[in-house]
């Protein structure tokens, strides 16, 4: 038989197969499972990218408001000696009293500032405090290889720069913020004229700068500040993978501070959970429901196209595949023959030993019926007794004949039940298509009308017995 006939023949068989697999079932619920585990996992993921997102935001806003002030506190000790280079710069010729005066005063509220030196021509001649930095004085920047480099680049920029942090003659390390002084000539022949006079410089304290422009800090984040020469505060690591970098405007140096999450902020893994738990609570919700709508539905499908007791096609199924098998006949001149299978005497065994026992006679020849048949035919349950069995390209008359003959000797072959030996017969009646036939209702009516035409011959043969 052709491929395309097969297949046009067995598409209800495959519809019930496909229905009935419970390899299918697993795997709808499988995808349904893997489904709504990666929605959940994209709205974590989802949520994971907004709220580290809002943290970001949190620690720019944070790490641009210490940057702020540090570059504040650095400014403004600067401003503070400001003053004492604009005298200097107007009196070349200050002595030790005037410098001390001033220098006490800007020192007084700059909580930064260690000390506060001028070095004209290059060579450190004052200092404010004086105690504890004495081994500075008379320091020559030109012979001192550390400092120098700074100095020359100050007096070329002839602006402030700050460098460091240094280790100071005097002891301990520091920034340090050296500023060059353009004097005015008094002389005669040149008033007026500016002349470089010397450094004016400020040591800062980089802890104190540092401990007060970071205070207080409320992100668990990592900080650290660099400048071309390294790190000056913080720990190297945060700039190997920092989570913001931003500039730091310093006179004469570029400087960088840098921030890091080192760990997750507590609400984002509230809000994971919470989702996680409501998402995988609801998926839940919606398998049981599923698994129960699937269920009912698979339920009515085999109630629709199944009969309930044999698990034979019924009715229903049955003319579905008529409806399909006569036109694909009559266009490739196949025959079809539908053989009307009734049970002769099927009452008595209810009467006499029950309906378990029609029941158990039925599912027996019902399992006899479908052994008996190719895979391409059709055997239905059509009503309480009676039998429907289609015969799709059938070679001949003797054919159909032979297998209606199988059919009968099958059908009264004693059955056991609970060790009665139960017996029927049964009457047979064949239409077939297109000798009889064109059509289904014409072919299950004339088969109808020749089973009930034997049925009554075998009972006035009965009779006359």
């Amino acid at each position: 038989m052709s491929v395309i006939r097969m297949a046009l023949s067995r598409i209800g068989q495959w519809r019930r197969a496909f229905l009935r697999s419970r390899l299918l079932w697993v795997a709808i619920v499988l995808a349904f499972l893997v489904g709504g585990t990666s929605i959940i996992e994209l709205l974590v993921t989802d949520i994971h990218q907004r709220e580290e997102a809002i943290a970001q935001g949190r620690l720019i806003s944070e790490l641009s408001t210490m940057r702020a002030r540090l570059e504040s506190e650095i400014n403004a000790s600067i401003y503070r000696v400001q003053g004492l280079i604009a005298f200097v710069a107007v009196n070349p010729s200050i002595d030790e009293t005037q410098f001390r005066a001033l220098a006490a005063e800007m020192v007084r509220d700059g909580s930064h500032i260690r000390n506060i030196g001028l070095a004209p021509g290059n060579v450190l001649r004052f200092i404010f405090p004086r105690k504890g930095n004495e081994g500075a004085i008379g320091l020559d920047y030109r012979e001192t290889p550390s400092q120098w480099p700074d100095v020359k680049r100050a007096m070329a920029l002839g602006q402030t720069v700050i460098t460091g942090p240094i280790r100071l003659v005097q002891g301990g390390t520091a920034l340090v913020a050296r500023t060059p002084i353009y004097a005015i000539r008094q002389s005669f022949n040149r008033p007026g004229e500016r002349y470089y006079w010397g450094m004016g410089s400020i040591v800062l304290s980089d802890s104190s700068l540092f401990a007060e422009s970071f205070a207080p800090r409320h992100s668990n984040a990592g900080l650290a500040v660099r400048n071309s020469l390294g790190v000056l505060f913080g720990d190297p690591a945060v700039f190997d993978e920092p989570s913001v970098v931003l500039p730091v405007r310093v006179p004469g140096d570029y400087w960088e501070i840098a921030a890091m999450q080192t760990e997750p902020p507590t609400f984002l893994d509230q809000a994971v959970w919470e989702t996680r738990l409501l998402g995988y609570g609801l998926l839940a919700i919606l398998l049981v429901v599923f698994v129960l709508l699937a269920t009912s539905y698979r339920r009515r499908m085999q109630d629709s196209l199944e009969d309930a007791l044999t698990g034979l096609p019924n009715r229903r199924l049955l003319i579905n595949r008529l409806e399909m098998l006569i036109p694909l006949q009559l266009r490739r001149g196949g025959q079809l023959y539908v053989l009307f299978v009734d049970l002769d005497g099927f009452k008595p065994v209810n009467d006499s030993f029950g309906h378990a026992a029609g029941d158990h006679l039925l599912v027996a020849l019902a399992k006899r019926l479908r052994e008996n048949t190719r895979r391409n035919d059709t055997v239905a349950r059509t009503g309480g007794d009676e039998f429907i069995v289609a015969l799709p390209d059938i070679a001949s008359h003797s054919h159909a004949e032979a297998i209606a003959a199988k059919l009968r000797a099958e059908v009264f072959r004693t059955v056991d039940f609970n060790g009665h030996q139960i017996s029927v017969g049964c009457s047979i009646g064949m239409a077939s298509v297109p000798a009889d036939a064109r059509d289904m209702d014409t072919l299950l009516s004339v088969a109808d009308q020749r089973m009930y035409a034997i049925k009554q011959q075998n009972k006035r043969a009965a009779t006359t017995a």
